[in-house]
């Protein structure tokens, strides 16, 4: 039994249902949840007593450091991990990646120009594209007998045609899993590079993985990719910490870093001294708690294997090679003869999954069938959302 074992066994759904609480609050207590993307099971040790001492020590007055520890940690992660060696004096720290997407997409970009995006993808990203006036353009990945593919083929004419100015590459991708390949991700490089564009790439996910599938950062591709790539991460998700609101925008293009480092010192705002410190923490401390929570995560996702397998086919799901989220097809189910699966699901099962629709939103892809559901939970607690939305189908 491992080190944390205790802690991935048992949750605490009455704290968990709190109305402040994003996931669980502000549902009828007969109601399980299982929709937004963060963890049912709480934060690594270290990182609580951090912020135990922080409190407890009142250190609440403005912060000084001589480094930034995020961007320490950050810059020391990414060479330790996946040898790859950030630009240096290019990395801000912001508070969530959507404000990174915001500032990225406004300086780099126009109302008109084309986004090319992989979708289904994730509904916060498609929104703030359509409410900033650019153009979604689908990579639409395909759901195949072997995995969730994407055809590149001629990507950067197809590219051009639509007057694409940005890709958007969300590694691993939500929601279907999928970690993309070095193959994968060169083709994409290539495309940009042939029409002279950047690329957002969002590896918010890259701590969650499963079996050989390893993480690759776009910006360590090559040296063209690197000048032409802003990549976005943070330890939310696989540290369990998103209220915390921090995040890193590592810059490579030159013009977007020179515009941005003009602008006021106080314009982007700035995150507060606990997230900083949650963060650092995350990041240089808690490896161990990192591999033994995939290790749960990898028992769920065979839970969730086990129990596709007994519907013979009218589920249609590919395990995911990262995330804690499995993106299922109900269409051969009663949950899809629905005007959104998500909807009878919390009626008649009184289960509350993401909405699959949000995943295509402003695309004229239909996943009205699709429903997201997020394993990161006890296995007591994902059997009985299971054997509840069985029961319905």
């Amino acid at each position: 039994m491992g080190k944390f074992a205790a802690q991935f066994k048992s949750i605490n759904l009455q704290a968990l249902r709190k109305p402040r609480r994003g996931k669980w609050g502000n549902n009828d207590e007969e109601t399980l949840c299982s929709w937004v993307a963060d963890m049912d099971f709480g934060i690594a040790p270290a990182i609580k007593s951090a912020m135990e001492e922080m409190i407890r020590d009142e250190e609440f007055g403005y912060p000084f450091w001589d480094l930034d520890p995020v961007i320490v940690a950050f810059e020391s992660r990414m060479e330790r991990l996946y040898n790859w060696t950030p630009i240096p004096e290019r990395t801000k720290v912001l508070s969530d990646l959507i404000q990174v997407l915001q500032i990225v997409l406004h300086h780099s970009t126009k109302p008109g120009d084309g986004i090319a995006i992989h979708v289904p993808a994730y509904n916060n990203f498609l929104v703030n594209i359509e409410e900033m006036n650019r153009r979604i353009v689908p990579l639409q990945m395909e759901f195949t007998e072997e995995g969730w593919k994407c055809d590149n083929t001629n990507l950067a004419a197809r590219l051009k045609a639509e007057r694409v100015t940005m890709i958007i590459v969300i590694n691993p991708q939500n929601p279907t899993g999928r970690a993309f390949t070095h193959v994968e991700l060169t083709e994409l490089a290539e495309a940009a590079k042939e029409l002279d564009i950047p690329v957002l790439s969002d590896e918010i996910h890259s701590d969650l993985l499963f079996d050989d599938h390893v993480h690759i950062p776009f910006a360590s591709l090559s040296d063209d990719a690197a000048r032409r790539t802003i990549t976005t991460t943070s330890a939310t998700k696989g540290f369990n910490i998103a209220g915390t609101r921090t995040a890193i925008m590592h810059v490579g293009p030159d013009a977007l870093w020179n515009e941005i480092s003009s602008l006021p010192i106080d314009y982007f705002g700035a995150p507060n001294t606990l997230g900083k410190v949650a963060t650092a923490v995350a990041w240089s401390e808690c490896e161990d708690w990192l591999g033994e929570l995939n290790e749960q995560l990898a028992k769920n996702r065979a839970i969730i294997d086990e129990w596709v397998a007994t519907f013979d086919g009218k589920v249609k799901y590919h395990a995911p090679e990262a995330t804690y989220l499995a993106w299922l097809d109900l269409s051969r189910t009663k949950a899809g003869a629905a005007p959104e699966a998500t909807e009878y699901l919390l009626e008649n099962a009184k289960v509350r999954l993401a909405t699959g629709s949000d995943y295509t939103k402003h695309t004229d892809i239909d996943t009205h069938s699709w429903v997201r559901l997020n394993f990161a939970t006890n296995e007591e607690n994902l059997r009985e959302i299971l054997k509840r939305v069985s029961a319905v189908l």
